[in-house]
C-alpha cells in the first residue's frame, strides 16, 4: 500500500460571502489570477459535512455557507481527552466508525457496539472548557456527562469529552499568510472548506496502480466539495472559486496530507505498509 503522506491533495479555501447555498450538479468557475488563462467551468458532483472532526461524514444535496464552518456546522463538534486537546483519527482511527447526525436541536451518535445517544445542543456560556486544537486555545462548550462517558466507553479512554464551538465564543482566526484577516474557522484543522477533484484523485489511482497498489476513494481524504470538469490538478493554480450569482470563496493554499488518507474509513484500519509517492 502507498502512503499519501507527501501528497498535496485538495485546495483549501476561505469564505468571502457566506449568505447562500451550494449544491451539487451546480457549475462553479474556477479562475487562476495573475495569469491569462481562461476561467475554467467545473461541476460540484459532492457535498460532505463533518458534523464532528474525524468522525465519519453525512453526505449533502445542498448546504448554506457558514463563515465560521464552511458548510454549515461542519466541524462544530469535536471530542477532547482530559487534557482538552482534540482527538482525531492521527490517535484514534476509530472515531472513522463513529456517525453523527444532526437533527433539530440535538446531534446524535452513533458507532459499533455503543447504544444510540441523542445529545441536545448546550451553548450556555457556563459550560465552556479551554480546548486546543493544534497550536490555538479555544472554548468548548461541555456536550455534558452522558456523552463523555459514552465516547470515553467507545475509545476505551477515560476523560474524554464531546465539546461544541458556541456561536458567540471568540473566534478561532485562520493562518493570516494564506487568508484575509478575520478569516476564521471552528474545529477545523485549518480552513473553513476543503475542495477536491475526482480528476486528480483518478489520476492519482492511475499511478498507484502502476505501482501494484489498490486505489483509494475519495473519502480517505475528507473534503467538503468534491467537482468534476477540469483536468488533474489544474486546482493547484486556482484562487478563485466563483459562481454567476456572486457567490465567492477564496482558494487560499494546498492542503498538505496526514496520515488519515492511510485509514480505511469503515474499518479504521490501515491496510499494507506505507511507502512515498
Amino acid at each position: 500500500m502507498m502512503s499519501l503522506d507527501s501528497t498535496w491533495f485538495g485546495i483549501l479555501v476561505a469564505l468571502v460571502c457566506c449568505a447562500a447555498y451550494v449544491l451539487i450538479a451546480q457549475r462553479v468557475l474556477a479562475s487562476r489570477s495573475a495569469t491569462r488563462e481562461p476561467d475554467v467551468s467545473v461541476m460540484i458532483t459532492h457535498l460532505t459535512s463533518y458534523p464532528v472532526k474525524s468522525c465519519r461524514g453525512v453526505e449533502l444535496e445542498s448546504s448554506k455557507l457558514d463563515a465560521l464552518c464552511g458548510l454549515e456546522d461542519d466541524r462544530r463538534y469535536m471530542f477532547v481527552d482530559r487534557h482538552g486537546v482534540f482527538c482525531s483519527q492521527r490517535r484514534f482511527p476509530a472515531l472513522c466508525k463513529v456517525a453523527p447526525q444532526l437533527c433539530e436541536g440535538a446531534l446524535s451518535l452513533k458507532a459499533p457496539g455503543m447504544p444510540l445517544l441523542t445529545v441536545p445542543i448546550v451553548d450556555d456560556a457556563k459550560t465552556w472548557r479551554p480546548c486546543r486544537i493544534w497550536d490555538d486555545r479555544v472554548q468548548g462548550a461541555d456536550q455534558g456527562d452522558a456523552a463523555a462517558a459514552w465516547i470515553s466507553d467507545y475509545l476505551k479512554t477515560e476523560g474524554c469529552r464531546l465539546v461544541r464551538f458556541p456561536p458567540d465564543a471568540p473566534t478561532r482566526a485562520v493562518d493570516p499568510t494564506y487568508a484575509p484577516r478575520g478569516t476564521a474557522t471552528a474545529f477545523s484543522d485549518g480552513f473553513p472548506l476543503l475542495v477536491a477533484s475526482a480528476a486528480s484523485l483518478a489520476d492519482l489511482n492511475a499511478r498507484l496502480a502502476k505501482r501494484f497498489a489498490s486505489p483509494v476513494p475519495m473519502d480517505r481524504f475528507r473534503p467538503n466539495v468534491v467537482v468534476a470538469g477540469a483536468p488533474a490538478w489544474a486546482e493547484d493554480r486556482w484562487r478563485v472559486l466563483r459562481r454567476g450569482d456572486g457567490l465567492r470563496l477564496e482558494v487560499v493554499k494546498p492542503c498538505s496530507r496526514c496520515k488519515i488518507p492511510n485509514i480505511d474509513q469503515d474499518t479504521g484500519v490501515s491496510p499494507g505498509a506505507r511507502a512515498a509517492t
